[in-house]
C-alpha cells in the first residue's frame, strides 16, 4: 500500500513506512520482539511475528491482568460471603 500511496519515495522509505504501520497493528510485546531482532523490512517482522504466534498460540491474543480491585467490605467474614453466594446460586 505504501508503494501506491508514496510513489515518489524510494523503496527503503516505503518499507520503513509500511513497517511503522505494521507496528501500530500489533501488540507492544510483539513490537518489542521485532525491534530486538532489528527487523528492517516488513517480511522480517512478519517472520518474527509468525514464529512467536506459533509458539504462544492463543496466549498472545489474551490480555494480561495488571491488577484486581474488590469492592467487598473487609469487615465481612468469609462465612457471610459464602452464605450470600449460596443464596444467589439457589435462586
Amino acid at each position: 500500500m505504501s508503494q501506491r500511496a508514496y510513489v515518489n519515495l524510494d523503496s527503503r522509505a516505503q518499507e520503513a513506512l509500511a513497517l511503522n504501520q505494521l507496528y501500530k497493528c500489533i501488540s507492544l510485546e510483539m513490537k518489542c520482539r521485532c525491534k530486538d531482532r532489528e527487523c528492517q523490512t516488513v517480511a522480517q517482522a512478519v517472520e518474527i511475528i509468525e514464529r512467536y504466534e506459533a509458539i504462544m498460540g492463543d496466549q498472545g491474543r489474551k490480555s494480561t491482568v495488571r491488577g484486581v480491585f474488590s469492592h467487598c467490605d473487609p469487615e465481612r467474614n468469609l462465612n457471610n460471603q459464602q452464605t450470600e453466594i449460596d443464596r444467589t446460586l439457589e435462586k
